[in-house]
């Protein structure tokens, strides 16, 4: 196995988790809107894992496990999270957001190389958009609201 395949299966080996991860807090979360988006993301990953050729094994059975490898870093991280994540709180959704879309980066980059057979890149190309989509919903929704001005300000700024 060349050294640029297993970075690929070292990476879907952690898509793997989340997929899981997601299943996991879809079915926990009593918050019907968040239950959609970790649906919605575990489908997209289950998709790349399955276009990507990787198969979608049992927990446990990946070969890049090993303490303080990557792949390990990033069980630890969906671990700690999962009870932040299931109730919804921002700021644990934002770190989140922001860890898949590191992840999300580095497949795009790997995935798409130029060093890839046509076949994977076709198929990361038709999988990466729906999951990018789908981290970018996982960000919450912040209306950007006017600050109120005095009334003596409206005027003066209507004049």
């Amino acid at each position: 196995m060349t050294e640029r395949l297993q970075v690929l299966d070292i990476l879907l080996d952690i898509s793997r988790k989340g997929m899981r991860f997601y299943e996991q807090a879809a079915a926990k979360t009593s918050d019907r809107a968040l239950a959609a988006t970790f649906t919605r993301l575990a489908r997209a990953k289950l998709a790349l894992l399955e276009n990507l050729g990787a198969s979608p094994l049992p927990e446990g059975t990946g070969t890049f496990t090993t303490p303080g490898s990557l792949s390990d870093t990033f069980r630890n991280f969906y671990e700690s999270i999962r009870n932040r994540v299931i109730a919804g709180d921002e700021h644990a959704l934002e770190q989140l957001a922001d860890r898949e879309q590191r992840l999300f980066d580095a497949i795009s980059t790997d995935a798409l190389g130029s060093d890839k057979a046509l076949s994977i890149r076709a198929a990361a190309s038709l999988v990466l958009p729906p999951l990018e989509a789908a981290i970018h919903a996982l960000r919450p929704v912040r209306e950007e609201v006017e600050p109120a001005l005095p009334e003596h300000q409206k005027r003066s700024h209507a004049a």
